[in-house]
């Protein structure tokens, strides 16, 4: 009996251990180049575009599409859990540093897929890429 107990408490914690493995490792956070941010946001279907600097930067330029949420500001959670967790997240700021922020947010609210761009709109832009005003 004690032999059984054992073996069941043992498949137990095996299981947890797996089923906290797989969880996890369904998550995709990657930070990507300026190409590589452009390609996948064309080819992912229903992208969700995020910058996230402050209103007025956004105003100065910005990737077309982008909505708009401050992560500097305390309602950004807000705005953030507004998004479809199970679409695709693209994140940019204006050097990569807020948007490495906000991909940490958006993975402790929840979504499994994020990709922020590394270098941000500064990059964008040195790699003459669009954007509009």
């Amino acid at each position: 009996m004690k032999n059984l107990i054992a073996h069941l408490v043992h498949l137990v914690i095996l299981l947890t251990v797996n089923s906290a493995y797989g969880q996890s490792s369904n998550i995709i956070r990657q930070d990507i180049s300026p190409e590589v941010f452009q390609h996948k946001l064309k080819h992912t279907p229903h992208p969700q575009l995020i910058d996230v600097r402050t209103a007025e930067e956004y105003s100065e330029g910005h990737i077309k599409g982008a909505l708009n949420i401050d992560v500097n500001k305390p309602d950004c959670i807000s705005g953030f859990s507004k998004l479809n967790k199970r679409q695709a997240v693209f994140v940019y700021c204006l050097a990569g540093k807020r948007g490495e922020k906000a991909t940490d947010i958006l993975q402790s609210l929840g979504f499994r897929e994020i990709y922020n761009m590394k270098g941000g709109i500064q990059e964008w832009i040195n790699e003459k890429k669009p954007i509009e005003y």
